[in-house]
């Protein structure tokens, strides 16, 4: 059965039993613990539960659904992780009260809009499967749940993907009035409901053990367990642009196949998997049914001269087109974890190899990212604690890195179920028992720094003057760090909101980083283009007041004893006199002003104590008053007239 993938090659392949085989803890070295991996969040505390499942939307919301017994009957429970608080919500239960419901028959798958859809099937999987939908992050889940089998069916088994164009698709198996079928349904993103089932097989054969991928929107394989007459084999369809086309069995052996994975790569070829029961052992196989073929290739069995080969199969496809399979065996009372590559051009596979430190281990989940990097989550032994590991192999890297700790488990409450977001963290959920008693638990490594929204960065300013810069980081993952940025001039500043003054013009290149608590980080550059100061206005030439010109000198009038004084002054504002001296007496007279146009005349009259000689010319000094004094500003000489 098949989880809910984000990417067109990702596959998050969940197991549908229990980790019966998983040796009991035994001395193992500590492994070392995984960076940037959350504190283990209980999402469920206490109960008696099975088996939790994770789905991640696009948007970030994380939905789990795992199996707890009410105290009744087994029922179906969900929370859910809010993409922007990082809150989780109090699980609910989903389906009905007196209802025991299949704890290995779970599936839960998120759409594109951030809807989440878990279906289930009842306890025996014979009667019905049931769903219910929650359409966006933030809304509820309906009160009823939504059958999805005809009433009369006898099921099989289910299966339960997101479609890379954010579609949910069920498929379920099963037999009715004598006819065995395979249907699927499909729920578009953002609506409530399933559409109407389509018959991928319907016949005489039976189907089991359904595994179901997409490449992408308009190309998927299923695959089954196949009985015919008593012979069992492994039987495919294809999906090709809204058809589904049953190819039949691709398989001529009759070794009860089980566990079936199926995976159709970029060049259209079907990888399968299965394992198969003969001679008291598990024997892990896989075959190629290449593009265009409707039966399969040489058939690979891994560990063929030991009697147990292996079971549980993962497959993923790297970023080369070669389909990596993970599985798990138990060997000389030790259960181990092994991988091999089936090499795109040569269609054979590597020898099997053991993964980092699985002994004991189990509850493999393989899953492949947009980019063809691989990562696997299972179970493994720290310091003599069951523990959950992850391990990874790289684009254009061959091995994989050493096992890694993400947390301590209790491998008797089910598989550590694992996926990754749209930025490639690592989401996971699984059981363990502490003090308290058991618990549910979700964790995350964060390998991604934090969004960056509401970049603002100038793209022009004026050297001398501050421009502002601002950044709104979210990181909904882990806590947020510290925000600095580079302003290309050798200088510096920290905080979200900062100003910044250019020295010099040119064009400089601004960088703003903001880290998570784990030291994740993300930046985004901007251009600013600098430009010098206009240069300041030219100075007001300074007004030159014209001089003020006096009309010709007029000389005093005199006649007999008296002096006649008739004379321009600069302004009818102030005093004027007329002083003179004859003989040793001084005399002065003020003037009489008057205004004439734009000139101020002053007049006035001097009267001597006796008549001068008619050769005598006096000169007559006219002076501005002023507080200090009286200021000589011309001087007239008398005429006889």
């Amino acid at each position: 059965m098949t989880l809910s993938r984000l990417f067109p090659r990702a596959l998050v392949a969940t197991i549908v039993v229990g980790l019966c085989c998983v040796a009991a803890p035994g001395a193992a070295g500590a492994v070392t613990p995984a960076a940037g991996v959350s504190d283990p969040f209980p999402v469920q505390q206490g109960g008696q539960f099975y088996g939790p499942h994770v789905s991640v939307a696009p948007d970030g919301t994380v939905t789990a659904a795992w199996a707890q017994n009410d105290g009744a009957s087994t029922r179906v429970r969900v929370a859910t992780r809010s993409a922007v608080t990082g809150h989780w919500s109090d699980p609910q239960y989903l389906s009905p009260e007196g209802e025991d419901v299949n704890i290995f028959a779970i599936f839960i798958a998120s759409d594109s809009n951030g809807g989440c859809t878990v279906v289930w099937l009842n306890d025996g999987g014979t009667t019905f499967v049931k769903s219910k939908t929650r359409v966006g992050s933030n809304t509820a889940w309906p009160e009823n749940a939504v059958q999805l089998n005809v009433p009369g069916d006898a099921l099989y088994g289910g299966a339960l993907t997101t479609r890379p164009d954010g579609a949910v698709v069920a498929a379920i198996s099963g037999t009715h009035s004598g006819t065995n079928f395979v249907r699927t349904l499909i729920r578009p993103a953002g609506s409530a409901d399933f559409g109407d089932p389509t018959d991928v097989y319907r016949g005489t054969d039976g189907a089991s053990d359904l595994a179901l991928r997409y490449r992408d929107a308009d190309h998927g394989v299923m695959a089954w367990k196949s009985t015919i007459g008593g012979h069992e084999n492994v039987s495919i369809a294809r999906y090709t642009s809204g058809d589904w086309t049953s190819v039949g069995p691709v398989t001529s052996e009759d070794d009860s196949p089980g566990y079936v994975g199926a995976i159709l790569a970029d060049n259209g070829d079907i990888t399968l998997s299965w394992t198969s029961w003969s001679d008291g052992a598990h024997h892990l196989k896989a075959a190629t049914v290449a593009a265009g073929q409707s039966t399969a290739g040489p058939v690979t069995e891994f560990f063929a001269d030991d009697p147990i080969g292996g079971f549980l199969s993962q497959l993923a496809e790297d970023e080369e087109g070669n389909i990596v399979a993970v599985w798990q065996r138990w060997y000389q009372q030790d259960n181990l974890m092994y991988t091999a590559t089936r090499d795109a051009d040569t269609g054979v596979w590597s020898a099997p190899s053991e993964l980092p430190d699985s002994n004991p281990g189990g509850g493999a989940v393989l899953l492949a990212d947009a980019q063809g990097n691989l990562t696997v989550t299972y179970f493994g032994i720290s310091g003599g604690t069951a523990t959950v590991l992850v391990s990874r192999q790289r684009v254009g890297t061959a091995a994989w890195s050493a096992a890694e700790s993400i947390g301590t488990a209790d491998y008797t409450l089910g598989t550590a179920f694992s996926t990754l977001d749209a930025d490639n963290n690592l989401l996971a959920v699984w059981g363990r028992t502490v003090d308290s008693g058991p618990q549910v638990v979700f964790a995350l490594q964060d390998l991604s720094g934090p969004s960056l929204g509401d970049v603002a960065i100038p793209s022009a300013g004026t050297a001398g003057t501050e421009l502002r810069f601002s950044v709104s980081p979210l990181d909904a993952l882990s806590a947020l760090g510290a925000t600095s940025w580079d302003f290309g001039d050798g200088e510096a500043a920290t905080g979200n909101g900062v100003g910044h003054t250019y020295a010099t013009a040119g064009s400089y290149t601004v960088t703003v980083t903001s880290t998570d608590a784990f030291g994740n980080a993300t930046s985004h550059t901007g251009s600013v283009t600098v430009t010098d100061p206009p240069p300041p206005p030219a100075p007001e030439p300074p007004v030159v007041q014209p001089p003020v010109k006096l009309p010709p000198v007029i000389p005093a009038r005199l006649a007999g004893k008296k002096i006649t004084i008739t004379t321009t002054v600069p302004n009818c504002s102030s005093k004027f006199v007329a002083t003179t001296t004859f003989g040793t007496t001084k005399y002065q007279t003020k003037l009489k002003l008057t205004k004439n146009g734009k000139l101020c005349t002053g007049t006035g009259v001097i009267v001597l104590k006796k008549a001068p000689s008619t050769r005598t010319k006096l000169r007559i000094a006219i002076g501005r008053v002023t507080k200090t004094g009286t200021n000589t500003i011309a001087t007239l000489t008398t005429k006889r007239g």
